[in-house]
C-alpha cells in the first residue's frame, strides 16, 4: 500500500482533512489557474494571491490516517544553524506602526520576521514525521507542498474556512498568544486584539449570510496558547471558492485592520521582508464542492538551498515592543520543535 512514499517525498502535497486524517497527492505536479472539475485540487497560492497558477493537481491521491502515515516515515536527528537577521527591522517597524496608529485609522498590524538557514538536503521525511507526532498531541493541522526545487511544510492552529456540500461556512478567529496557563481570558490587551479579529471577520461575512459567533476559549499547544472563537456563516447564496478566499483572506489575525488600509501596509512591509507563502491560504477543493483551507503559519519554506522560518505577532496600540519580540521568539522555537529542526 505504501509503495508511493519515495515518489510522494520527491513531489507531493499534503493537507489535513482533520487533525488525524490527511489528503495526499503525489507524482508530477500540474499547475493551473482554476480547480479541476473532476479530481482533487490542492490550493497553494502566495500570500497576496498574485500567483496566476495557484492550483496543483497530482496524478495520484490518497486519504490516510495519521498513524498509518507516521509509521512508514523514518526519523533522523537534524540540526541547523539559524540566523536571526530581522530583529532591528522588526523593532523599527514596531515604532513606526505605533505612529501610524496615531496618525491614521490603522488599528492592527502583524509584522513578521524570518529565521534563515542553509541546507544541503532538506530533511523532509523527518520533518513530516515530527509534524505528525506534534499534531497527535496538539490541535494543529499539517499542510505542505514540495518538489525537487522548493517547498513548504507546517502545522497550523488556524482554519481560514471549511465548507461541506451545503451552504454552511465554518471559520474561526485565532489571535492573541501567550504562554500556557497565563489567564488569557482576563488579559485586556489580548482580548482587545482578539476582538479586532472577530470584528474583521464579521465585517466580511455579514453581507454573505447569517453569522453566528461561538464562545471564546483558550487553545493550548506546546509552549504556546491562543485565544480562539469559532464562527459560522449560513450563506444566503452559493459562493465560489475564489469569492470566499477574497472575502476572508487575510483576516486581521495575519493581515491588518481595517482591511483596505491594512492591505497597503502589508504590501509596504512585504517589500522589506518578502513573505512568499508565509500566512497564505493552503487547502484543497473536491469536485463535490467540499473544501478546507488553513492559514499557512507555523511553517518552513525552502528554495535554492535556503530555508526560511517565519513568525509574526499582532500589534495594537497597547502592545509592548519587548513583549512582542519575545512572542516571536517563542513562536520560532515552537516551529523548530514541531518540525524537529
Amino acid at each position: 500500500m505504501f509503495h508511493f512514499l519515495q515518489e510522494f517525498l520527491h513531489c507531493g502535497s499534503i493537507v489535513a482533512l482533520s487533525q488525524t486524517r490527511f489528503l495526499l497527492g503525489w507524482g508530477p505536479k500540474i499547475l493551473a489557474s482554476q480547480p479541476h472539475p473532476s479530481c482533487v485540487s490542492f490550493y497553494f497560492p502566495d500570500f497576496f494571491l498574485d500567483n496566476s497558477e495557484p492550483w496543483i493537481f497530482h496524478p495520484n491521491t490518497l486519504e490516510i490516517e495519521l498513524n498509518d502515515l507516521e509509521n512508514i516515515l523514518n526519523d533522523e536527528s537534524v540540526s541547523f544553524q539559524w540566523i536571526q537577521s530581522s530583529e532591528e527591522l522588526f523593532r523599527k517597524e514596531f515604532r513606526r506602526t505605533l505612529f501610524l496608529f496615531q496618525k491614521t485609522s490603522l488599528i492592527k498590524t502583524v509584522p513578521y520576521v524570518f529565521l534563515e538557514s542553509d541546507f544541503q538536503k532538506i530533511p523532509l521525511e523527518s520533518m513530516l514525521k515530527s509534524a505528525l507526532n506534534y499534531v497527535s498531541n496538539a490541535r494543529a493541522y499539517v499542510y505542505g507542498t514540495w518538489d525537487h526545487e522548493e517547498g513548504i511544510l507546517g502545522a497550523t492552529p488556524e482554519l481560514l474556512f471549511s465548507k461541506s456540500k451545503g451552504n454552511l461556512l465554518e471559520t474561526m478567529a485565532c489571535a492573541g498568544t501567550a504562554k500556557p496557563g497565563m489567564g488569557m481570558l482576563d488579559d485586556r490587551k489580548l482580548m482587545k486584539e482578539h476582538q479586532i479579529v472577530i470584528e474583521g471577520i464579521s465585517e466580511q461575512l455579514r453581507p454573505l449570510g447569517q453569522l453566528s459567533t461561538g464562545t471564546t476559549c483558550v487553545v493550548s499547544l506546546p509552549n504556546l496558547a491562543h485565544l480562539v472563537t469559532p464562527m459560522t456563516c449560513s450563506l444566503k447564496n452559493p459562493l465560489s471558492f475564489e469569492k470566499i478566499i477574497e472575502s476572508l483572506h487575510p483576516t486581521p489575525a495575519l493581515g491588518a485592520f481595517p482591511k483596505e488600509l491594512g492591505r497597503e501596509w502589508l504590501r509596504d512591509y512585504a517589500r522589506l521582508v518578502p513573505r512568499e507563502r508565509y500566512g497564505a491560504p493552503a487547502g484543497y477543493l473536491l469536485p463535490n464542492g467540499e473544501c478546507r483551507v488553513y492559514v499557512g503559519i507555523r511553517n518552513v519554506q525552502w528554495k535554492e538551498n535556503r530555508m526560511h522560518l517565519g513568525a509574526g505577532c499582532g500589534i495594537i496600540e497597547e502592545s509592548q515592543e519587548d513583549t512582542e519580540w519575545k512572542e516571536i521568539e517563542r513562536k520560532q522555537q515552537s516551529i523548530r520543535q514541531l518540525l524537529g529542526i
